[in-house]
């Protein structure tokens, strides 16, 4: 039961059917069973419940109709029927409005398409919510946001969260973020919020803590706020403190690894009277990624002779910082363009970005990397990239060498890029290439048909009037 609730949780093709199925084996089998499939459906996800309701009220499902127990499992299949009568028949049943397992399929009938089942499961839905709903029964209901007639359940089950214990630790994040919104409302202790801007899981529900913690303008909580593990609590914190005049806290996170965080401390520090381009330039090596993305957003072409050094820096990742900033203030693309083959695939990336627009690199030198079976595959995935910037002729040619390798994993984005060419491009395709390049490229196509199929080499030979 929990592999195949696990199963359509994941959209796994038929999933749904054999869920139903088991349900409605179940439902017509000894009452034991059926509890303990009632109990295992306890763990479904509101997702869950929508696909299995669609299946349950489906041509296959109706056609297996037969007799089933009147307990709570045989009322959940008849109010899934295809059949509105049925629907309506099961929600009379005593049991929908007092066995809490039902709740999320009540929940569902409450925006049915048939008005008598409608407006009969909002009824009951009234007097089940004598006692508070279960968590996944309002997750439902919010999955059904966006259903023309969803938002009386979304009405009712929002509001009766307020009652609902423990529903901050709830795993469906949509009911999660709500019960947050709730709590805040409910003027929630300030020290609970800030210990959740502190240490919720949940990124949107953390962010809201640390918001409603901004606009009680407590400079020590904001303080608190500044450790936080999460960029954008720190930026809500910082943000603040500079409003409340305190932007001298932003000058510790000049160097932060995080562009909008750094940004931040960017405009704090001249809150504070401070030049940060002049402070990057002071800096030691202690935080180098930071100093160095720090020049590149607020130097100067005359920062350039700081940054080249650390295009050879033993850390990826300056490298790649030291890329950005070298380009940014206008470094020149040709002494970027040896960094093409860094052994870090981040390196090669940022250095790729640089290059798209630019022709420092010959197509030869292309061509030789992507044919190369001794180069690492960021580097010929890369060659692919600049390639296929540079119109169809060299984008089709790169594509049917790596197509060629002897390596699946650089096989099949070449594959893939080669059918978004057909689907996309093809067809504006008239640029006149060498004598050259057009035969490798139709020696190239030779050699991968077997790979591509007739039909397909065919299709590129004509696109590119090589079947002329």
């Amino acid at each position: 039961m929990r592999e195949l609730v696990r199963a359509v949780d994941e959209r796994r093709r038929g999933a749904g059917q054999e869920l139903a199925g088991y349900v409605l084996d179940a439902a017509a089998g000894p009452p034991e069973a059926a509890e303990r499939v009632l109990d295992g459906l306890a763990e479904a996800t509101p997702r869950t419940w929508l696909r299995l309701d669609a299946a349950l009220r489906s041509w296959w499902a109706y056609g297996r109709s037969g007799r089933y127990d009147t307990g709570a499992l045989g009322t959940l299949v008849a109010a899934c029927s295809g059949d509105g009568r049925r629907r309506e028949e099961a929600l009379a049943r005593a049991c929908m409005k007092t066995d809490r397992r039902l709740l999320p399929i009540l929940v569902i009938r409450t925006a049915d398409w048939v008005r008598p089942v409608r407006e009969r499961a909002q009824d009951v839905l009234a007097r089940a919510l004598a006692e508070p709903p279960t968590l996944t029964a309002v997750g439902v209901a919010l999955e059904m946001r966006d259903w023309s007639r969803g938002g009386h359940a979304v009405e009712v089950m929002s509001e009766a969260l307020r009652n609902v214990p423990g529903a901050r630790a709830a795993t469906h994040r949509p009911t999660r973020r709500l019960a947050y919104d709730l709590w805040h409302e409910n003027e929630a202790l300030h020290e609970d919020v800030v210990r959740g801007a502190l240490t919720e899981t949940d990124p949107v529900s953390r962010l809201r803590c640390a918001e409603h913690v901004a606009q009680s303008q407590d400079v020590a909580a904001l303080q608190r706020l500044l450790e936080s593990k999460s960029v954008p609590v720190q930026v809500v914190a910082l943000t603040e403190l500079v409003k409340l005049g305190r932007p001298e806290h932003g000058l510790p996170f000049l160097t932060a690894g995080s562009s909008p965080l750094r940004a931040t401390a960017q405009w704090a520090a001249r809150r504070a009277g401070v030049d940060p381009a002049v402070r990057y330039r002071e800096m030691d090596d202690a935080g180098a990624r930071g100093r160095v993305a720090g020049l590149g957003e607020c130097g100067a072409a005359e920062d350039l002779e700081l940054i080249e050094p650390y295009l050879g820096h033993e850390r990826p990742r300056v490298r790649a910082e030291a890329v950005r900033a070298f380009h940014r203030l206008g470094g020149s693309a040709s002494r970027l363009a040896p960094m093409f083959t860094d052994p870090a695939p981040v390196v090669v990336r940022a250095v790729t970005r640089v290059l798209r627009g630019e022709r420092v690199m010959p197509d030869r030198r292309l061509r030789l990397l992507l044919a190369d079976p001794g180069r690492p595959r960021h580097v010929r995935r890369a060659a692919l990239a600049l390639s296929a910037a540079r119109g169809s002729w060299p984008r089709v040619e790169a594509d049917l060498l790596l197509l060629l390798s002897d390596d699946p994993e650089l096989a099949a984005p070449a594959r893939s890029d080669l059918g978004a060419w057909l689907r996309t491009e093809a067809a504006r395709t008239y640029g006149v290439p060498s004598p050259e390049r057009r035969r490798r490229v139709r020696e190239l196509i030779e050699a991968a048909a077997p790979i591509l199929g007739d039909d397909r080499a065919r299709t590129v030979r004509w696109y590119l009037g090589l079947g002329r």
